[in-house]
């Protein structure tokens, strides 16, 4: 319930507010002329909105593997919210890249329990994507383990999430636990 909250604010948060401007009679064939225009015009942009809608992603997965909470905090807008919504804990929201650089870095000690040589590798399975203007709004899951330098796992985590970004950037990011089966059985790809 926690989870569709979030998504629910997300969704919300980042609603396209763009209105169109009225049409004026155009002969057909013009009409279809830019029809197909816009329709290869369209692609091109849900390319370039996916791809740039990927780079957070890639970015948290790298400074998560290298233990950098500065590159982490990177992956979101200088302004980004992220909410945590856990079950049995009040909401807690942290706001600015800042406070999260500092999340992030406290995170990253506690997984590392003062090994530096654990890695941290980070997994999303990406459920739905609601392309925006300049980004998109994405829901899904993700897997975060910990192992030593001999591969020995001391650390694994499922949650869901539901984000949106804005060039590249995480701008809200809705988080909650969630458990290996639904990580596991949820239909989508495992991103890396």
């Amino acid at each position: 319930a926690r989870f569709d909250a979030g998504r629910t604010l997300v969704m919300r948060l980042s609603a396209d507010r763009s209105s169109s401007a009225p049409r004026k009679d155009v002969p057909m064939i013009f009409k279809l002329r830019l029809a197909v225009g816009l329709a290869f015009v369209f692609a091109a942009a849900c390319a370039y909105a996916q791809n740039e809608s990927n780079a957070p992603y890639f970015a948290l997965r790298k400074a998560y593997a290298s233990a950098d909470a500065d590159a982490a905090a990177r992956a979101y807008a200088e302004r980004a919210v992220y909410v945590e919504l856990f079950e049995g804990l009040p909401p807690q929201a942290y706001s600015g890249r800042n406070r999260l650089r500092e999340l992030f870095a406290m995170f990253i000690d506690q997984v590392r329990d003062g090994d530096k040589k654990t890695n941290i590798d980070l997994n999303f399975r990406l459920l739905a994507r609601e392309p925006r203007t300049g980004g998109s709004v994405d829901t899904g899951f993700y897997r975060l383990t910990a192992t030593d330098a001999q591969g020995v796992e001391s650390f694994r985590s499922y949650g869901r999430f539901a984000v949106s970004i804005e060039r590249g950037e995480f701008v809200l990011d809705a988080n909650s636990a969630a458990t290996r089966a639904e990580f596991e059985s949820a239909v989508g790809p495992v991103m890396f």
